[in-house]
């Protein structure tokens, strides 16, 4: 019994405390990562992308921009 008892709560106990805290742990990280992040990052763009306008231009701003944010 004792055997057939053990997986059965392994199981149960694995299921719900993986699923719960991964959604909740990715939400808490994705918002307060972003919110902190674009703030400095618009910052620290904003001082280069004055000296530096054709460097930022000759590559795609979309991949330098998406690429500190992930």
């Amino acid at each position: 019994m004792s055997r057939l008892l053990r997986p059965r709560l392994s199981r149960r106990l694995n299921r719900p405390l993986r699923r719960p805290l991964s959604r909740p742990l990715r939400r808490r990280l994705s918002r307060p990562l972003r919110q902190p992040l674009s703030r400095p990052l618009r910052r620290r763009l904003s001082r280069p992308l004055k000296p530096r306008l054709s460097r930022l231009l000759s590559r795609p701003l979309s991949r330098l921009l998406s690429q500190p944010l992930k």
